[in-house]
């Protein structure tokens, strides 16, 4: 972890004003015969250059930030049919790496095909023997399994895609997904590493430009076999950016062949977070969409719950999502089991806000996202529920004869009176132990004195 500034050359104003308040306050210093008022007069002076030191170091946009020491690995199997018998040999070599992993890195395993599957999530002691689940095996969609992996590796870890497949990929978009994983946002610090072979121990010099420009230098010093450097930069603004790496010996005659000293890389920088908002009228969510653009550099997307996105990739594209009184049926099974996904295995944010279709009146007890929410969806306590006086009122004019929807408006009326008291009844026999609660009574419709009621 290190200090940062956003504005450093802040700093430059501080010994100015050190030596002014110093000026402005020594007259008064002279004049402080005494030994008490003198030392008095120091512990002005020191507040004012402290409280001056603390306002400059505001200005300046002091940040914490920390270099990620800590890898994520996931391990890509292909199941599709074209493996074959090779599956066997994949999955012996996952259980191999997995046991000899260094300690603190995170594995996990996907299995896909036609589709992408978690095998086992990452975490530090993944139990992984064969592959048990059925992506699929008539198609080979490399880029979704490449997103995929992606989605589900922890954030602030060095993520890794380990890929074991024969290379026939059913899908058009494995080279696009490639691209996608070397990704940065703004803001955030990138993790460079640069690997490089000596044949004998010396020091060197390594430097790397990004876009042609110098972004770090520093000195290493380069022992026999594979040196691991690591650099860390601010990912710089939104869009690609090329890197450059390149290593000078200091001792110039030990570097027979120089023309291997330079490699580069490639990074996307995303820009601001993406947050989706679904909600079925637009005008319910006018307020939180205009707080998220208030809060910050956010992009927030404002859609129907009907054009939700399909896919857990396609949800892992939004930093976070909110459900702004949605009903459950509207999202439909299919979507809040993916959903749910996205929160477990793909860390995203899930915000539900109140209604009265969210949470238990909107259908979502027992479902998926009831799971992925830190909340329940079911009442509790029924059995303390207070008592209850009911009175049904029931029209008889001539209007209640007519048809409304392919049935009797009275039928309709009788057939409503009727579960009502089935379920009142049930009320009552559950709270007959409660004094001063319903009794065990008669709550059918003609006791009730519902018309034509048998």
């Amino acid at each position: 972890m290190g200090l940062s500034f956003t504005e450093p050359l802040w700093w430059l104003l501080l010994p100015l004003l050190f030596w002014f308040i110093w000026r402005q306050r020594l007259p008064w210093l002279r004049v402080a015969g005494q030994k008490d008022r003198r030392r008095r007069e120091l512990r002005r002076i020191f507040t004012r250059l402290a409280l001056l030191a603390l306002l400059v170091a505001v200005l300046a946009g002091p940040g914490l930030h920390t270099v990620i020491d800590r890898q994520g690995v996931i391990m890509a199997l292909d199941l599709s049919a074209s493996i074959g018998p090779a599956t066997g040999s994949g999955e012996a070599w996952i259980k191999e790496a997995l046991a000899v992993r260094p300690s603190g890195v995170a594995a996990g395993v996907v299995a896909f095909g036609r589709k992408a599957l978690v095998e086992e999530p990452p975490g530090e002691r993944p139990e992984f023997y064969r592959a048990a689940t059925d992506p699929g095996e008539d198609a080979s969609l490399i880029g979704e399994a490449l997103r995929y992996s992606q989605a589900i590796l922890p954030r602030d870890f060095r993520r890794r895609v380990v890929l074991l497949t024969d290379g026939r990929d059913t899908g058009d978009d494995a080279v696009a997904a490639m691209r996608l994983a070397p990704r940065a946002r703004v803001g955030e610090n990138t993790a460079i590493e640069v690997t490089v072979v000596s044949d004998l121990e010396t020091g060197a010099d390594l430097f790397l430009e990004r876009d042609g420009e110098m972004l770090a230098s520093r000195t290493v010093l380069l022992r026999p076999g594979v040196n691991r450097l690591a650099l860390s930069a601010p990912a710089g603004e939104a869009g690609l950016h090329r890197y450059q790496a390149r290593v000078l010996a200091r001792d110039g005659s030990a570097d027979y062949f120089s023309a291997n000293n330079e490699a580069g890389a490639i990074q996307e920088v995303a820009g601001p977070p993406r947050i989706l908002v679904l909600s079925p009228a637009a005008g319910e969510a006018r307020g939180l969409v205009e707080a998220l653009h208030a809060s910050g550099e956010v992009e927030v997307d404002l859609a129907d719950p009907v054009s939700a996105p399909r896919g857990v990739t396609g949800w892992a594209r939004y930093q976070a999502v909110f459900l702004v009184n949605v009903p459950a049926y509207s999202l439909g099974e299919t979507a809040m089991r993916e959903l749910e996904t996205y929160v477990r295995d793909a860390g995203g944010g899930l915000v539900m806000t109140g209604g009265p279709d969210s949470f238990g009146p909107g259908g979502y007890s027992g479902t998926p996202l009831e799971r992925a929410l830190p909340v329940e969806m079911d009442i509790r306590g029924r059995g303390e529920l207070p008592s209850l006086g009911l009175i049904l009122v029931i029209d008889k004019s001539g209007s209640m004869s007519a048809v409304a929807g392919g049935a009797d408006k009275m039928a309709l009326a009788r057939e409503a009176a009727a579960r009502t008291g089935e379920k009142q009844g049930r009320t009552a026999k559950t709270n007959q132990q409660h004094p001063g609660r319903w009794r065990d009574r008669d709550l059918s419709p003609a006791s009730l004195g519902v018309p034509g009621s048998p």
